[in-house]
């Protein structure tokens, strides 16, 4: 064999082991980019599933305050009314001739009938009166419900420029706000609730405190049997893709702080897609 062919089967050879190391080399780089792409969408898929599983919580809670709601208004106002009329027809059946007994009989069925319709649209509409109410609006609602308590007393500041939120992240941030009342109402009566809503460097700034007689944060949080209301707003704050951190200390009240990108106040497409897969 000649110098020349040596030479030819050298080049040859390490132009072969090259190529094989480079398309091994390829091919390894193909497998884990399609790997890492099959993790990612994986990961996508796993996280929209949860943030329509969260919505799904979200509504089916808004639906059990409602029927708490009508089971409140059944039984306090509609109950009594019937109540009333029972006692006219039974006076009727024992023969009252007492034309008082009965003159209102009329007017409290009335009454009971109409406040009947009246929750019975409210079921019916209650969806849509949340998708076509504001943010703003539903916020205000809720302090009214619970100013009415007279346990608390509720402040809401909201300021303008706001941005359309979808119905998914109205859910979220409407749950939230009622977890933290819900929290002051029952571990400080008679406190004073601040809910204020912000706009800073294109960011929806919530801040919800009361001065009530707080906490150690770390002692309720380490307590699985204490806290849920305050790891729920957690949860809810992170499923919107929002910041949140949480103040206390005894004696001091407590404050919640959350701040949620505008970009991630139409979440509700996102929701639906992935609840559909």
């Amino acid at each position: 064999m000649g110098k020349d062919e040596y030479q030819i089967i050298i080049f040859l050879v390490l132009t072969t082991a090259i190529s094989l190391v480079f398309i091994i080399g390829f091919l390894v780089f193909l497998t884990r980019f399609h790997k890492r792409k099959l993790q990612f969408e994986t990961e996508k898929l796993i996280m929209q599933q949860k943030h329509a599983e969260e919505l799904l919580n979200t509504e089916m809670e808004i639906q059990e305050a409602t029927m708490q709601s009508v089971g409140r208004e059944l039984h306090d106002n509609i109950g009594q009314r019937l109540v009333l009329a029972s006692l006219r027809v039974n006076a009727l059946q024992q023969g009252s001739q007492n034309a008082a007994d009965f003159a209102d009989l009329p007017a409290v069925l009335n009454e009971s009938l109409e406040g009947i319709r009246s929750i019975s649209k409210s079921l019916m509409k209650s969806k849509e009166l949340m998708a076509a109410a504001s943010l703003q609006q539903l916020l205000e609602k809720e302090c009214v419900l619970v100013n009415k308590l007279q346990k608390c007393y509720v402040t809401l500041q909201y300021t303008e420029g706001i941005p359309e939120v979808s119905g998914a992240i109205k859910n979220f941030i409407v749950r939230t706000v009622q977890e933290f009342t819900q929290n002051s109402l029952k571990h400080s009566p008679g406190c004073n609730i601040q809910l204020n809503f912000t706009v800073v460097d294109e960011k929806v700034v919530m801040d919800f405190s009361d001065d009530g007689k707080g906490f150690d944060v770390a002692a309720i949080l380490s307590n699985p049997n204490k806290g849920i209301g305050l790891t729920n707003m957690k949860t809810r704050a992170e499923f919107i893709g929002a910041t949140y951190t949480l103040e206390s200390a005894p004696g001091q009240g407590i404050r919640v702080h959350i701040e949620l990108p505008f970009d991630k106040l139409t979440i509700e497409s996102d929701v639906k897609k992935g609840s559909r897969r």
